[in-house]
């Protein structure tokens, strides 16, 4: 006797009240369908992460003649050999780097 009274007040209170428990049901399904979104982006970082992380590939552009006469970054002018040992050696010391290769201008063209 005393469950089917609360359950009519229940009922009660629910017609009553039907904006604010409409407006319950909406903020509740919300909340848990950006909770669900956080997690499902969570996980698809962490796998995206897991597939990039060890192929990554950086390239350095190093000044030519052409770019010296032209390009206001180059005013020192064209790449000498010592400086491109120099950026190999400095690579090379790196642990993070797997291999170092050198792609001249016209290699680099044709690619």
């Amino acid at each position: 006797m005393r469950a089917q009274f609360v359950l009519s007040e229940i009922g009660v209170g629910l017609r009553r009240n039907l904006t604010m428990t409409f407006a319950v049901v909406v903020s509740v399904a919300l909340s848990l369908a950006l909770f669900g979104g956080s997690l499902l982006m969570r996980d698809q970082v962490s796998t995206m992460k897991g597939f990039w992380y060890d192929k990554v590939n950086v390239s350095i552009f190093l000044c030519n003649k052409a770019d010296a006469e032209q390009d206001p970054k180059c005013a020192k002018g064209a790449v000498t050999n010592e400086q491109k040992e120099q950026v190999k050696v400095d690579l090379d010391k790196m642990p993070v780097v797997d291999k170092v290769e050198y792609e001249s201008a016209d290699e680099a063209y044709k690619h």
